[in-house]
């Protein structure tokens, strides 16, 4: 089984509450398991300088939102051995 988990905040890059403590710990605890997962986030302005300087980037590409096309920064950083994408845009 191959997992995505998509959150607004993860642990260690960026939390407000518990929902960062889940999405650091859970993604984690699957793998032990053997079931892969990988978590996207978005790559948030306030994320440690010493996290960013960990982050790869992939790849981007053009999001059609209504009558525009919008810029979509695709970083990969491994922690922990789990793969977390982190969605940058500098608009939204």
């Amino acid at each position: 089984m191959k997992v995505l988990y998509a959150a607004s905040e993860a642990r260690p890059f960026i939390a407000t509450g518990g929902l960062a403590d889940v999405a650091g710990a859970l993604p984690k605890a699957l793998r032990k398991r053997l079931i892969g997962c990988r978590v996207v986030i978005p790559f948030y302005s306030q994320i440690p300088d010493e996290m960013k300087e960990k982050a790869t980037f992939l790849t981007s590409i053009s999001v059609p939102v209504a009558w525009r096309r919008q810029y979509c920064g695709i970083f990969e950083v491994n922690i922990d051995g789990v793969i977390y994408y982190l969605l940058d845009n500098q608009y939204y």
